[in-house]
């Protein structure tokens, strides 16, 4: 039976709206299923990005199978993953007990997704007795903080001291030179903010506060900030700014929607805004 209605649910992302009743069926029918069919059917949901698969990637994060654990990490951690699923995965990277397989996998996940609430979590994992999860580990720091060093826990964790210490006042030193310097020079004083991997969430925050300047190169360095933040809840002003006037904006907005969705829609409003409801 189970067989039947895994094969009835891959036709339906042929259909219009096909990725949502997808994961919305897989929501249903899953917690009934055995564990070898659960492990056939996560891999239906790869590429699949809504609310329903963030909410099923919770559920199977609680399953007694790390194999389990670990496949609904690699096949539903998609670009528009909720903090709160975020935490948990953290939480997976932090615990002594979690087993290798998933650790692994979840470094991989918080690495391509650049989220930095995992750096703290992720330096300790450069020693795991496991070299796969080392190499994840290394992989996912230098891909969300952007340094090259090598499998050096001790030349990490004097960066991540130097980072905690002094980014707040740097970054509080470009927010208010920001408002205070020389017009010219604020597209720049974004483009420094990419360098503040443990702040991205008051980067975003920020970008968003000048998302809508009257300075059109402003509003285009935003978006760009955006894209590297990494927020995803910056998506739905981002699909705004398509509609502004001035080309560069619309453009930097449409190159920031693709790299925080993985979407390749073309630069449309009509089509992303009809994309953004129809997650679900």
């Amino acid at each position: 039976m189970w067989r039947r209605g895994a094969r009835a649910l891959k036709t339906i992302v042929t259909h219009s709206r096909g990725a949502l009743q997808l994961s919305r069926s897989c929501m249903n029918l899953i917690p009934a299923a055995s564990n070898s069919a659960v492990l056939r059917t996560l891999p239906l949901l790869s590429g699949i990005d809504n609310r329903d698969t963030d909410l099923l990637l919770l559920r199977c994060l609680s399953n007694d199978s790390s194999e389990i654990r670990a496949s609904a990490i690699h096949n539903l951690t998609g670009s528009g993953i909720s903090r709160s699923t975020v935490d948990v995965l953290v939480m997976r990277l932090a615990s002594s007990s979690e087993d290798s397989l998933v650790l692994k996998e979840a470094a991989y996940a918080l690495g391509r997704l650049k989220r930095s609430e995992a750096i703290f979590a992720l330096v300790p994992l450069l020693k795991h007795a496991d070299e796969p999860v080392q190499r994840a580990s290394l992989w996912a720091l230098r891909n969300i903080t952007r340094q090259k060093f090598e499998n050096d826990t001790t030349r990490w964790e004097l960066w991540l001291e130097g980072q905690s210490k002094f980014s707040h006042s740097e970054f509080e030193a470009l927010t208010s030179e920001f408002y205070a310097g020389p017009h010219d020079l604020r597209p720049v004083l974004l483009e420094e903010m990419e360098n503040f991997p443990l702040l991205r969430k008051n980067v975003a925050a920020f970008a968003l506060t000048v998302l809508r300047h009257p300075d059109f190169t402003v509003r285009s360095a935003a978006c760009n900030l955006l894209a590297q933040a990494g927020d995803f809840e910056a998506v739905p002003s981002l699909i705004t700014s398509l509609l502004d006037p001035k080309l560069e904006v619309s453009a930097s907005a449409w190159r920031a929607l693709r790299a925080l969705t993985g979407q390749k829609l073309c630069n449309r409003f009509a089509d992303w805004d009809a994309w953004l409801r129809n997650r679900g």
